[in-house]
């Protein structure tokens, strides 16, 4: 630990204190230790020493976030430190949201020092009271982790003044923990410490054991890169590990989608169209949110480039050059805010489906017709099997709308004597049934494989289900490449004249991810493959959700009430040469 160089006296820095053997700080409070650091750790835990315990304030009290920063300056700030936790402005607002919220959003642009600074408030928290404390830390793979917070909580672990023998854990590299260890009593705990958790997809089932179950005093669960993390990883871990005495979650990420985790986690209280770039700070239905914008950067200052490591002029002209300021990456990597319009090349964007109201449910005032769209994907090598229920019906505006009912997704059972595709006919058959779906309101994508599979079905149930085959040919020939493109792009206006409805999270995410391009005067989506590729998985809740909107438009039941002129100006995705495809055809 740091040595005294010189009696205290006056307005000193923590780095010139000594941990033991000097005066202690007077904060009004009865605190019984000659410890500096358990000083501060004691009041950092008790939540500051503003208040005595009574609520009366405390006039030489300081609030938590005071205290972290005492410690920060016991473990890494003192003089000849190779590592510094430095209090920038953007650092401080960190740790203030951090001691104030049990769940906080942190949405930040590149080089803003956000996983260095929640990779310090993981290490004190565990040193303040390691034998109770367990940090998770999610990132992408354990070998990308390495370059990203994990990265920063072993570098700042391995710097500590005592490390390896004085501080209260065991550092293992190789499988990415930090486990509780006392070097007084050598008492050692493998449940207590920092464990870095794989959050990508492809490892779902292996991480999902490490994150539930867990039961413990104090526990906080920190997701970063979270745009990226499995939601469903996420949803079980946070719903799990809340019943403990003591839970934080911190999301930590460049805002990317209204429909991925961090999105999610992210929505204001009273909705997106609530917030604008301008706020810096919201209320949301899940966490207090932060953002931090690089065109802002503490460098910009009368005192110039003061952390380096932070946005500086010369990296934000590089930005602005590379992906110019009305793009995606650029609202990722500087502005930390949501870009709620489409690329050039995607087919539908956040606003689309905000403004449309595609997420809200239906209100309808008369009769309404039960459709359904099945993909069976059998030519797709493990690709999900999704049945979509919908209603159909005029609404209480007199719009005719489409609403999504229910989503299945459905499997089969290996002790099940009869054969897979029996099975999963049966189940197709008894859904429709249960929602009232008539045979002839059912599509069903036949493409490859699947057209055995359908000869299944009208054996099981019935002939009067439609085939679909996507690689097929368009219904509007000199509009689409193929009637995969047909399915997905004539729901475009049915949305801008609010006319969909039911909307979810998993089924918006596909929707806004796939992408466009055309060839010659015909407009082709984005092959299958190359989306699964990009986005980790198959568009089949889209899929299925497109084929039951084209089975209520084939059967005419519902067409766009859209009229020539109501575009509404930015929201739509697709370029003005393919507006004529306002109007949905009959077929």
């Amino acid at each position: 630990m740091p040595k005294i160089v010189k009696p205290l006296q006056g307005k000193v820095s923590v780095s010139q204190v000594p941990v033991v053997g000097v005066p202690l700080p007077d904060y009004g409070l009865q605190v019984e230790t000659e410890n500096l650091l358990s000083l501060e750790s004691a009041l950092f835990l008790r939540g500051g020493s503003e208040f005595f315990r009574d609520g009366r304030v405390n006039p030489k009290g300081k609030p938590k976030s005071y205290h972290f920063w005492r410690i920060a300056d016991i473990l890494w700030n003192y003089h000849g430190s190779r590592v510094k936790i430095e209090p920038h402005p953007w650092a401080v607002r960190m740790i203030e949201n951090l001691c104030k919220h049990d769940r906080l959003s942190i949405a930040g642009c590149a080089s803003s020092g956000k996983s260095r600074t929640v990779a310090a408030w993981a290490i004190v928290n565990f040193i303040v009271h390691p034998s109770v404390t367990r940090v998770m830390l999610t990132s992408t793979t354990l070998k990308e982790s390495r370059g990203r917070i994990w990265g920063d909580v072993e570098e700042l672990w391995q710097a500590l003044p005592t490390y390896p023998t004085g501080v209260p854990g065991q550092l293992v590299s190789s499988q990415g923990f930090i486990r509780y260890h006392s070097p007084a009593t050598g008492v050692q705990n493998e449940k207590m410490g920092l464990f870095l958790v794989a959050g990508e997809k492809s490892k779902e089932s292996e991480s999902m054991g490490k994150l539930i179950g867990f039961k413990g005093e104090r526990v906080i669960l920190i997701a970063d890169e979270m745009p990226e993390l499995s939601d469903t990883l996420l949803l079980a871990a946070e719903s799990n590990l809340s019943a403990n005495p003591s839970f934080q979650m911190v999301g930590i990420g460049n805002p990317n989608s209204y429909y991925d985790p961090h999105g999610v986690f992210s929505e204001p209280i009273n909705g997106w169209g609530s917030v604008s770039e301008a706020d810096y700070e919201w209320q949301g239905k899940k966490s207090y949110v932060i953002r931090f914008n690089a065109e802002e950067s503490p460098n910009f200052g009368p005192e110039g480039v003061k952390w380096p490591y932070l946005m500086t002029t010369e990296r934000l002209y590089k930005f602005q050059r590379d992906l110019g300021e009305k793009s995606l990456r650029y609202y990722r990597m500087v502005k930390g805010f949501w870009f709620n319009e489409s690329g050039e090349d995607t087919i539908y964007s956040p606003s689309l489906l905000q403004t449309g109201g595609a997420h809200d449910k239906a209100v309808y005032k008369g009769p309404v017709t039960m459709v359904a769209g099945f993909d069976p994907a059998h030519t797709h090598g493990g690709d999900d099997k999704v049945l979509t229920i919908g209603r159909v019906g005029e609404d209480v505006n007199g719009l005719r709308v489409i609403e999504r009912v229910a989503t299945y997704k459905l499997y089969d059972d290996t002790s099940n004597p009869l054969p897979q595709a029996h099975q999963i006919a049966e189940q197709v058959k008894a859904k429709c049934l249960e929602h009232g779906v008539a045979p002839e309101d059912l599509n069903v994508d036949s493409t490859g494989g699947g057209e055995p599979w359908c000869d299944v079905l009208q054996v099981v149930w019935s002939s009067g289900f439609q085939r679909v085959v996507f690689g097929g040919s368009p219904h509007d020939k000199d509009a689409y490449r193929d009637r995969m493109s047909e399915l997905w792009f004539q729901g475009q206006a049915l949305i801008r004249s609010g006319q969909i409805k039911g909307v979810d999270v998993p089924l918006a995410r596909e929707m806004t991810a796939r992408m466009y391009e055309s060839v010659g005067k015909k407009i082709k989506v984005q092959p299958k493959s190359e989306m699964k590729r990009l986005i980790g998985h198959s568009p089949d809740n889209a899929d299925s959700f497109f084929l039951m909107v084209d089975r209520a438009i084939r059967r005419g039941k519902v067409s766009a009430a859209e009229k020539p002129g109501n575009w509404k100006k930015g929201g739509n995705p697709v370029k003005k040469k393919f507006r004529q495809l306002a109007s949905v055809w009959d077929g």
